[in-house]
């Protein structure tokens, strides 16, 4: 009787235990912002230490328990701290409202850059023989062309003879100056 009794106790008291832990519930939420779509961000969940993505469409799932604190950050949006309560899990989905950030800019700078390309000798690139392999081919074998393989450039023949007979320029470059940028378009 006293081993029934002892053992009546101690279930007693597991169940007890058990029952004051809170178990975390999964948690749907949607984040929106008036004028911008939130695309991607990141949530925290600061108690239990998980953390999710939100989906491009604004969505994300979190297993969370009540006086749980979410961390909610996007780009481009004030982060947001919530502490959830009892209200927030009664509701199929939680929608949450982020701000907009805006950056403003004390100055913009606009300097004037030439890009020129070096490509160097690009006829050695297009002189390069093709060889065929196991994933491509120069020619389609359904479609049968009347090109000969190994065949002379005379494009090619032509520019080498066209080029003895050239008197060398000097290569000039030109650099157009539009002026200063403010001179052209004040601000008022």
């Amino acid at each position: 009787m006293k081993s029934r009794t002892l053992i009546l106790v101690s279930c007693f008291l597991s169940q007890l235990c058990f029952g004051q832990i809170l178990t975390r519930k999964p948690l749907h939420v949607l984040v929106i912002n008036d004028s911008v779509n939130i695309e991607s961000g990141f949530v925290i969940n600061v108690n239990s230490k998980t953390s999710t993505f939100i989906s491009s469409q604004g969505f994300f799932d979190i297993i969370a328990k009540t006086k749980d604190t979410l961390l909610i950050s996007s780009f481009g949006m004030r982060s947001k701290k919530l502490i959830l309560t009892d209200k927030d899990f009664e509701v199929l989905l939680l929608t949450i409202k982020l701000q907009a950030y805006i950056n403003k800019l004390d100055e913009v700078i606009v300097k004037k850059i030439v890009i020129k390309p070096n490509i160097g000798n690009i006829q050695s690139i297009i002189d390069t023989k093709y060889y065929d392999d196991k994933q491509s081919t120069v020619n389609s074998r359904l479609m049968p062309t009347l090109k000969i393989e190994d065949g002379m450039d005379f494009i090619l023949i032509g520019k080498m003879v066209g080029n003895l007979f050239k008197k060398d320029k000097p290569n000039i470059s030109k650099v157009i100056d539009y002026g200063d940028f403010i001179k052209l378009f004040p601000i008022e």
